[in-house]
């Protein structure tokens, strides 16, 4: 996994954009909402890139992310509602 867990928190829907943020500043762990499309996605470079979805069901799914950490390692699942 890419740089620390958690530095800081920017306002940004567009993930290219929170991806490039995630590499210049050694972010490993990229959340972002706001879009509420659910994703889970482990980049190339070993950064996550997450949006947990909505929890009040837009557009017939109603979905969160579980994110776990284990010896220094990432895992991420999506689940509905």
């Amino acid at each position: 996994m890419a740089g620390q867990l958690l530095e800081n928190i920017i306002h940004c829907i567009c993930s290219e954009l929170l991806l490039q943020t995630g590499r210049e500043r050694d972010i490993g762990c990229l959340c972002y909402g706001h879009t509420h499309e659910p994703v889970a996605q482990l980049q190339s470079d070993g950064r996550w890139l997450i949006n947990p979805g909505t929890a009040g069901g837009i557009g017939n799914r109603a979905t969160y992310a579980v994110v776990q950490v284990e010896d220094g390692r990432l895992s991420v699942e999506i689940k509905e509602l």
